[in-house]
């Protein structure tokens, strides 16, 4: 699972609403490399 720069953590928390917790969810949904 790869993570997440500093600035996209910031994001995933913004977004975290989405009710994702999965490190693999958050990798396809907020990261995109």
């Amino acid at each position: 699972v790869l993570n997440p720069p500093p600035l996209q953590q910031g994001l995933e928390r913004s977004n975290a609403g989405y009710g994702h917790s999965s490190g693999q969810v958050r990798s396809v949904v907020f990261y995109k490399p």
